[in-house]
């Protein structure tokens, strides 16, 4: 049995399909950025239905501090909108975020977050759009289109 602080500040919920490969360095670097912080903290994996090790890698990972792992119950994909669902309900954080496999961007990056919170936001979303924002490393070109059409779906509601 894993023990969980009752205080847990952070959930950091990180939905995975076939990233095998990816996985384990972003579970070290969160869990290295998680152990430095002064609060109580948790990381949840929920796979989603991955054909590759992805399950496999995380379940591994015993050295991370306050792992969980999940996959949904028919070992299906349910895609990421569901990966997330699940992981917020698992969550036991006052404060929960997601944040891809392939850390595309770092769990450091929380630390803009936390002035909106003490401003009393509910929820806040980042994104690699803000002005200003650094990208170093670019999202293959279809993704980065498709995140532009869907955000011109949106505001056109």
């Amino acid at each position: 049995m894993i023990f969980m602080p009752e205080n847990v500040r952070l959930s950091v919920i990180i939905p995975a399909f076939n990233e095998e490969l990816r996985l384990a360095g972003t579970l070290r670097t969160v869990d290295s950025y998680l152990a430095a912080q002064r609060y109580e903290s948790e990381i949840i994996v929920v796979d989603d239905g991955s054909s590759d090790g992805t399950l496999r890698i995380a379940r591994a990972c015993k050295t991370v501090k306050s792992l969980r792992v999940y996959q949904h119950s028919d070992s299906a994909n349910h895609g990421k909108g569901a990966s997330v669902r699940r992981g917020m309900l698992e969550a036991r954080g006052a404060y929960r975020i997601f944040m891809d496999a392939d850390n595309s961007t770092g769990i450091d990056q929380i630390v803009g977050f936390w002035p909106c919170f003490d401003q009393g936001y509910d929820i806040v979303i980042g994104s690699r759009r803000k002005q200003g924002a650094r990208i170093e490393v670019h999202q293959p070109w279809y993704k980065e289109l498709a995140g532009r059409l869907g955000n011109l779906v949106i505001r056109s509601w």
